[in-house]
């Protein structure tokens, strides 16, 4: 009996630990899970020594694990993952494009990449955080500084900071960091020899972005952008090109007249040079930014809605230019005091060019090493001056109908 009553208790004992490790289990189980993600190493240009990209990585990785909110791949794990060639080049990886696709190799949900570059005695910082998935920025951190290495670093710290929304608490003196000022509704840069360059504040807000219209415009989905920016009123003019270049290229002349043929690398060059000059993060716009911007709440075809009869009012294109560009700001402007949205000339994004996350038109391995061009220019049917079509060139083409504007970002 003695012994009977010993196994029912260990029975009893041994169905009562199961319970509890079920328990504990489904309560595990419960949980939502931690999205995972990777943070590659920065990409770096001019003076910065390849070791500040990596330790740069370094630091948004320890922000991101002290926030608890993701489940960090290491390192190691992603050379591990990456074939070595694949692991050699996403050190130069900082375009949502790109991203996206070394995320996917990497099996991650999330990934951050940046990049740090100098001008002079300006250091320019850029990360963006993108979501593998839908293949679109999540956020983004772009901040130009004069100092030494050691701020830099600084400064990513506080980049990485912002874009878990975690309020800064790193000490800058005036020297270090331009004060950071309430956004004014208009910013004026000065390009030098008495030449501006306006920019307009753009709201954050969500829109539908793309069109059912063309493959590559397909599928429309909704893209919230985050926070505000300021995107140039005009696009960028031969006067302002001249004072911030020192040389005009465009094969029509003229002060007003948008610079044309400039290549997609010819206009980050300008924006680290107009970035040195007024301590401002100048940059090409997102093709997300320059949609948004252009549609200014619309949601036709143009930024005033579906009729053709009216571009004429708002655009210069094939049957009304010509033969040629215009001066800036002779038509109507948007809704948010944008001119030239449409036509004139093609302008230039960040981004590289290829398809829409979800898309089911056949993908083409060359067109992700193009950039985008929106807009439609003086040579265009009306089709092409649509808020949502898209085109895309080598960052090296040079043509005389393509120009661009800048944006800067609001702080």
């Amino acid at each position: 009996m003695a012994m009977l009553q010993i196994k029912l208790l260990a029975i009893v004992v041994l169905t009562s630990t199961f319970t509890l490790f079920s328990a504990a289990r489904a309560e595990t189980d419960d949980e939502p899970r931690k999205p995972r993600l990777a943070v590659l190493d920065f990409r770096v240009d001019g003076k910065v020594h390849a070791t500040g990209g990596r330790n740069a990585a370094k630091l948004v990785r320890k922000e991101f694990n002290a926030s608890d909110r993701y489940e960090l791949m290491d390192r190691e794990m992603m050379r591990e993952r990456l074939a070595e060639k694949d692991w050699a080049a996403s050190v130069g990886c900082d375009t949502v494009k790109c991203l996206v696709k070394y995320g996917t190799s990497l099996g991650v949900e999330k990934i951050i990449g940046g990049s740090i570059s100098s001008f002079g005695e300006t250091r320019f910082v850029e990360i963006r955080l993108v979501d593998v998935n839908t293949g679109r920025e999540e956020k983004t951190f772009a901040r130009a500084h004069s100092g030494k290495m050691e701020d830099t670093l600084d400064i990513v710290t506080e980049g990485a900071r912002e874009l878990l929304g975690v309020a800064a608490s790193i000490p800058a003196d005036d020297r270090q960091l331009p004060k950071q000022e309430p956004a004014r509704k208009t910013l004026t840069l000065d390009c030098g020899n008495g030449v501006k360059l306006e920019l307009v504040l753009i709201p954050a807000g969500t829109f539908t972005m793309g069109s059912n219209e063309q493959d590559n415009e397909k599928p429309p989905q909704s893209v919230t952008i985050s926070k505000p920016f300021y995107m140039a009123k005009y696009v960028v003019t031969q006067n302002q090109w001249q004072a911030v270049m020192g040389r005009n290229p465009s094969a029509f002349k003229g002060d007003d007249l948008p610079v044309q043929s400039v290549s997609w690398d010819d206009c980050r060059a300008f924006c680290k040079k107009l970035s040195a000059k007024t301590r401002k993060a100048v940059r090409l716009p997102t093709e997300a930014e320059w949609e948004y911007a252009c549609r200014a709440g619309s949601k036709g075809k143009y930024c005033f809605g579906d009729s053709d009869d009216e571009l004429a009012a708002y655009a210069w294109y094939g049957s009304n230019s010509g033969g040629g560009p215009h001066p800036v700001g002779q038509k109507k402007p948007n809704a948010w005091g944008l001119y030239d949205m449409h036509g004139n000339v093609w302008q230039w994004c960040a981004d590289s060019y290829g398809r829409y996350p979800g898309s089911s038109a056949k993908s083409d391995v060359s067109a992700e090493k193009y950039r985008v061009l929106r807009g439609g220019s003086w040579i265009s049917n009306p089709s092409f001056l649509r808020s949502a079509t898209r085109n895309g060139s080598a960052p090296g083409l040079i043509i005389m109908d393509i120009g661009f504007r800048c944006v800067a970002e609001a702080r």
